[in-house]
């Protein structure tokens, strides 16, 4: 069994264990103990390699709720503040000059900044299906929900609905769901059918 010491400026065990100065035990991929002081790291340096990571600070990996990666490639080219209606329909002007491969591609560049800023799992919500193409290999976690909207637009609805009901691909670290977006911007057939949807996947 390989091991291997990690000493760190510290160790966020879990929302109320801080450890000064601590470290890891790591074996075989998995953590095995947190070591409690300098001390500790120490002793256990003597029989595993070790590594200094100082001055960073060791923590389980961060979870993103709510994210949308497939704009990634829209940071910094949207106005700050003003009204609501104008900020959206620029945002969809940008995401449609995107198109289907570069949307693919920004969710890739937003997963590989999630992980390396510490983020290792995201509920990510996909409006075109370029996040779900586009997140199949990064090794980030995923659990994708098919944004499903038809806007109160009857014409929308079968449409909708046919896309949040395509085959789901699943791999080890993307699972994928469904998401109606919101009361004003869901019908109530368009939810009673993804409730149709959801009861097949039980």
């Amino acid at each position: 069994m390989s091991a291997l010491v990690l000493a760190a400026s510290a160790v966020l065990v879990d929302g109320r264990t801080w450890l000064e100065g601590g470290g890891l035990l790591i074996a075989s991929g998995r953590v095995v103990r947190p070591l409690v002081s300098p001390a500790a790291v120490r002793r256990a340096a003597r029989s595993a390699p070790g590594v200094d990571v100082r001055p960073l600070v060791l923590t389980a990996g961060l979870v993103n709720a709510h994210a949308h990666l497939e704009l990634s490639g829209l940071a910094g080219r949207l106005p700050r503040g003003g009204a609501f209606g104008p900020w959206i329909s620029r945002l969809l002007e940008l995401r449609a000059q995107r198109g289907a491969r570069g949307l693919a591609r920004d969710a890739a560049r937003g997963a590989e900044r999630c992980l390396a800023t510490g983020t290792t799992l995201v509920g990510d919500l996909d409006t075109t299906g370029a996040a779900e193409r586009g997140l199949a290999r990064p090794p980030l976690r995923v659990r994708l929900g098919r944004e499903v909207l038809d806007a109160q637009d009857p014409l929308r609805t079968a449409p909708a609905l046919k896309r949040a009901g395509a085959p789901r691909p699943a791999t080890r670290r993307l699972r994928i769901g469904l998401a109606a977006h919101a009361p004003f911007s869901a019908s109530p057939a368009l939810l009673q059918g993804l409730g149709r949807l959801a009861r097949r996947h039980e």
